[in-house]
């Protein structure tokens, strides 16, 4: 069986900053992924952990590369989706050795497993409070998912759209 970790929002800032004055976000990631990282022998090998938007709070080059350090401790393979407060461009510089993020266009992505096919929806409209899926996005989303010969959502197909607060 198939095992896949998310967390969402992790709003990361540069580093040494709170978010909003009050948040250390840096602390409470590095924290996350200790506690996944101690649960592995209980729980048993996780084939991936995906983390999902907003990843940082402003998309800035700094936040990826704060972002990147943190989750370089964990010991699952790991993917992301942004979200409304991520820009793609800081993504795509900050994450090159990523085959899996695409080089224009939405990020989506598809990873198969052995019981379903997990298809992740970039749904971001750059420097807007609301995401919707693009028409790129719906033809991926159709190949992709007539393609992956996993069924349909019952068999176990997920679909994470990142939302705006």
């Amino acid at each position: 069986m198939t095992k896949i970790i998310q967390f969402t929002d992790t709003h990361i800032i540069p580093e040494g900053s709170l978010a909003y004055g009050k948040v250390d976000t840096a602390a409470a990631l590095a924290a996350t992924i200790e506690t996944i990282n101690r649960m592995l022998p209980v729980i048993g090998p996780v084939d991936m952990t995906i983390v999902t938007g907003d990843l940082t709070d402003a998309g800035g080059e700094a936040e990826y590369r704060h972002f990147l350090r943190i989750m370089s401790a964990l010991k699952t393979p790991y993917r992301v989706i942004p979200g409304n407060h991520d820009c793609a461009d800081n993504i795509r510089r900050c994450f090159p050795d990523r085959s899996w993020i695409s080089e224009s266009g939405p990020m989506n992505w598809i990873s198969d497993f052995e019981d379903f096919a997990l298809i992740a929806l970039d749904s971001q409209v750059e420097r807007r409070p609301y995401g919707d899926l693009s028409a790129e996005t719906l033809r991926f989303w159709n190949l992709r998912f007539q393609s992956s010969g996993k069924g349909p959502l019952s068999s176990g197909s997920i679909i994470r759209r990142s939302r705006p607060e």
